[in-house]
């Protein structure tokens, strides 16, 4: 919208969290959003006694989830006996 004096933003991931910023600037990087959540994010231009329409956008997470299992490097696997070293 032409004369937007500032911007109103809600993020909404996936798991349901929602967070509202309104920003003065036209980009903007919204802090507390993990990369391995994904969501949609609406925005909406404002000047003063008027708003401008919605625009959503879906986004994908950046980031694979970090798994609780890692390899076992120093083992070894023979027949049904492992052997890990230390």
């Amino acid at each position: 919208m032409r004369g937007a004096t500032s911007y109103e933003v809600a993020v909404t991931t996936a798991g349901g969290r929602q967070v509202f910023r309104t920003v003065k600037a036209r980009g903007t990087t919204i802090a507390g959003i993990a990369k391995t959540m994904s969501g949609t994010v609406s925005v909406r231009a404002a000047a003063t006694l008027r708003h401008g329409p919605t625009a959503r956008r879906a986004f994908k997470a950046t980031q694979a989830t970090k798994r609780k299992l890692t390899s076992l490097r120093r083992c070894s696997v023979k027949g049904k006996r492992v052997s890990c070293r230390r």
